[in-house]
């Protein structure tokens, strides 16, 4: 429910603002929210024309994308959230800019090799 919201946002231009929005409204008490009325909640405090956002939601108009991109990842072996995908390899988890780094950096490397 939530990746179909986010690309309705980003049909208004609000990718990133809306995707800032999901992650300040998780409850890491509760678990998710994303009703459609908390995912309409949050279009409506980023000012977005929610008329427009709830139909795209209601519709599921994304349906197809988001389902082509969940059997790409499946095919590729991405079992987890977020994963990373540097040269062929699968990288799950979140590192930090110097795991990141020395990873790009080795790779690098080989191909100067």
């Amino acid at each position: 429910m939530a990746a179909h919201a986010i690309e309705c946002a980003s049909d208004q231009g609000m990718f990133l603002k809306y995707r800032e929005g999901l992650y300040l409204s998780w409850d890491k008490e509760e678990g998710s929210l994303y009703t459609p009325v908390h995912l309409s909640a949050i279009a409506d405090n980023l000012d977005m024309d929610t008329n427009e956002f709830n139909e795209c939601n209601y519709h599921q108009i994304h349906i197809n994308k988001i389902k082509s991109m969940y059997d790409e990842a499946h095919q590729l072996g991405v079992n987890s959230t977020p994963t990373t995908i540097i040269q062929g390899e699968l990288i799950s988890g979140l590192g930090t800019y110097e795991f990141y780094s020395e990873i790009i950096n080795s790779k690098l490397r080989d191909q100067l090799q």
